[in-house]
């Protein structure tokens, strides 16, 4: 959030989109509709809206793909994050909720489109349970994150490092897409990663990275 508790920030993944809400959605629901499950490649897609004029983006511009003739999808073109859904034409617009910096401050209300609920998803909680840092833990491996975080001035000037302020430059005149991906750890790896037991910091992250057939 900014200064405001009504004012609600997000974006998409890689930080090439970013907006902020100028007064607090009004409605959260998740939808299970076949189109909102291929447009988010999950089995639901979990949307908050309001009044499109109170929706301001502070970073890039978005990506639209009109996905029928009533309903238009925005995206990131740099990360692929499906980020908006809205009527065409319409004065109402939503976002995903968990591309706010705070999904915890939108929980869904209701339902639609129940009919086309994939049948497994009801029993998703019963499955067995595991945390990152455990499965970090028991791969040896360290963790560095390309993913622009979840602060809307994270790459600001108060950013909370030096270091970190060095990587900002470097994140506003290269596109994350042009880089090699080894070479993303050592630009955006964060010296507070999380280890493993193997450790090692960003230089075993990278050398596990090289190792991606991408």
């Amino acid at each position: 959030m900014t200064g405001s508790t009504n004012r609600l920030t997000g974006g998409c993944q890689c930080g090439a989109l970013r907006y902020e809400w100028l007064e607090k959605p009004t409605h959260s629901s998740v939808c299970y509709c076949r189109m909102c499950q291929k447009a988010s490649g999950q089995p639901f897609m979990g949307l908050t809206g309001g009044e499109r004029e109170n929706l301001r983006w502070t970073r890039g511009m978005l990506s639209i793909f009109k996905s029928s003739n009533m309903v238009e999808r925005g995206f990131c073109r740099d990360c692929g994050t499906p980020l908006t859904y809205s009527f065409v034409s319409a004065g109402h617009i939503s976002v995903a909720i968990n591309s706010l910096d705070d999904p915890e401050a939108m929980p869904p209300t209701r339902q639609f489109d129940i009919e086309s609920k994939v049948s497994w998803v009801d029993g998703i909680h019963t499955l067995r349970a595991a945390k990152a840092d455990d499965w970090l833990k028991a791969k040896g491996v360290t963790f560095v994150s390309n993913q622009h975080p979840d602060k809307p001035d994270s790459f600001g000037p108060d950013t909370c490092c030096r270091c970190c302020r060095a990587r900002a430059h470097v994140f506003r005149a290269v596109s994350l897409r042009n880089l090699p991906l080894k070479g993303r750890a050592s630009v955006f790896g964060h010296p507070s990663t999380r280890s493993g037991a193997g450790g090692g910091g960003t230089a075993a992250a990278e050398k596990l990275m090289s190792s991606d057939p991408k």
